[in-house]
């Protein structure tokens, strides 16, 4: 009944005030993208379109306010990479559908016609519901407080997600985040989605001056570590400690920052049971001795490789992937387990670096960057460390869909609207861990 009131008042929210403050509209359509009311609580709200009418809001008060304010400087070209990597998702569908134009493939397709246009790809047309939100996002984050506003957002949905996984297993003895998963997503996937808000949450935490909010951030913190081990997702821990070392490597501070990421990392290992352990341990086990799902992944990988050298502008098609399996041997349907494989499989080497364009050059940017406000370094800090984490966790599910590190990467985007990076000089680079260039 909570989640059923809760839900509607955001809704309600979001296509009135929305209209006249359309960054309302966004805060509450990135919480209900991380959320998702229909199958958080399915009981009353399942078949409900709540984020489609939060988006009409969104989108209504973006126009009547003039499109925002349009000047990104330094978020440009990522945001560029984004829109580039959806229009090269079409280019790709019409290639392999075109009549015009030959079969891709003499050996693959066996259950696919090239001859013929279809409908467009339920994927592309998912995934404008994230690309939109992010272009029309970027533009309404003309200030510093909003920037993080939508960070510490993001950071709160992720925990409350948390939350009900852990009372679920807690109190209820299920461990449904394991066995059942969320909203669609298996294990391995919903790993990724949380291990892109855990140690953010503490960084967030870590130069938050409100008490009350430090208290909340880190209790977000807590019980997404834990969820995170009860997913028994490898690339999940796998990632946590990505995110960890990033962590140590690029906040500031002073042995304050050592002490919180000692204290994470501590509180990490004693929530570790044995059998996450046990799991844990099979990551290090001779390649001959790998159980049958990792064996698979390599295998996977392999193929994908194939099909990129194979079709390396245009791919097979988004979405296709699954199609194609059954030609090398797997069954229909069967994913690559890779975001970044199956992505250059199905959309080609374009595709793969404009997406990966979009998460590189935002962290890098944000690297190079050392801004003087709390709550700016607070942004950089939290965006690089959930989007090494993210990157890695990528490697070993196929999440296209995924929005939460989209919107982990808008909030970069629009700490960098207020950036002053530094011009390297020629032959100049970077020192590990700082900002400062130097003569190589």
């Amino acid at each position: 009944m909570i989640g059923l009131v809760a839900s509607y008042t955001a809704c309600t929210l979001a296509v009135t005030l929305g209209i006249v403050y359309p960054y309302i509209a966004l805060l509450i359509y990135v919480v209900f993208a991380v959320v998702k009311p229909a199958e958080m609580w399915f009981w009353s709200l399942a078949g409900t379109r709540l984020s489609s009418l939060v988006f009409c809001g969104l989108a209504l008060g973006w126009v009547l306010h003039g499109f925002a304010d349009w000047r990104l400087r330094y978020a440009w070209m990522p945001v560029l990479a984004l829109l580039w990597f959806w229009g090269w998702g079409w280019i790709s569908w019409c290639n392999s559908t075109d009549t015009s134009l030959p079969p891709p493939s003499t050996s693959l397709y066996s259950d696919y016609s090239p001859h013929k246009f279809e409908s467009p790809p339920d994927q592309l047309l998912q995934l404008a519901k994230v690309i939109l939100p992010c272009v029309i996002g970027i533009t309404l984050l003309d200030s510093e407080k909003k920037v993080l506003g939508l960070l510490w957002a993001m950071i709160l949905a992720q925990g409350y997600v948390a939350w009900e996984m852990n009372v679920s297993y807690l109190l209820e003895g299920y461990n449904r985040i394991r066995l059942e998963g969320f909203a669609g997503l298996d294990n391995n996937s919903v790993a990724v989605s949380l291990v892109t808000c855990c140690l953010p949450a503490f960084i967030a935490a870590y130069y938050c001056s409100s008490l009350w909010l430090r208290v909340m951030l880190t209790a977000c913190g807590l019980l997404i570590i834990h969820a995170i081990l009860l997913t028994f997702s490898r690339g999940g821990m796998i990632a946590l400690l990505v995110s960890v070392a990033t962590a140590f490597l690029v906040m500031k501070g002073d042995w304050k920052k050592w002490i919180v990421l000692v204290l994470v990392t501590i509180v990490a290992i004693v929530l570790c049971g044995p059998e996450v352990w046990e799991r844990f341990m099979t990551i290090f086990v001779p390649p001959q001795e790998l159980d049958p799902a990792a064996r698979s992944r390599l295998e996977l990988w392999e193929d994908c490789l194939d099909v990129m050298l194979r079709f390396p502008w245009c791919g097979v098609g988004p979405d296709n992937w699954p199609r194609i399996a059954v030609d090398y041997g797997w069954p229909p349907g069967k994913e690559a387990h890779s975001l970044w494989l199956q992505t250059g499989a199905e959309l080609g080497i374009p595709g793969l670096l404009a997406i990966v364009t979009y998460y590189i050059a935002t962290g890098w940017r944000l690297y190079r960057w050392a801004p003087t406000a709390s709550s700016l370094q607070a942004t950089r800090d939290a965006v690089i460390v959930g989007l090494s984490g993210f990157v890695v966790a990528a490697q070993f599910v196929s999440l296209e869909l995924l929005e939460t590190p989209y919107y982990l990467a808008l909030c970069g985007l629009g700490g960098l609207r207020f950036a002053e990076l530094p011009r390297l000089p020629r032959g100049a680079t970077l020192c590990p861990g700082c900002n400062l260039a130097s003569l190589a």
